[in-house]
């Protein structure tokens, strides 16, 4: 639909530098419980999926001209409108 510009790896670092001041310190926190999980367990899984649960907000974050199509395209539908063509505000 809209294209990325800015690209955002999928680790704990380059997430927590693309995210908002206040997403990036709830994103660290439960990075942190998780690690500590991880550390106790020997399980990554916890890790994952905090990862994968604010990769796609950290994408958002880094591409502002894709969050405002997602969310002029929410309207639209909330509207009973169809979504603008591919690429399209």
């Amino acid at each position: 639909m809209y294209g990325v510009r800015n690209r955002v790896e999928k680790n704990g670092p380059a997430i927590r530098d693309a995210l908002r001041p206040d997403d990036r310190d709830m994103f660290v926190a439960e990075l942190r419980i998780a690690l500590a999980e991880a550390d106790n367990t020997l399980n990554l899984d916890p890790v994952n999926a905090v990862i994968d649960k604010w990769w796609g907000q950290a994408v958002l974050t880094a591409n502002p001209e894709i969050e405002a199509g997602a969310l002029a395209d929410r309207r639209r539908i909330a509207a009973g409108q169809r979504p603008a063509p591919s690429g399209h505000l």
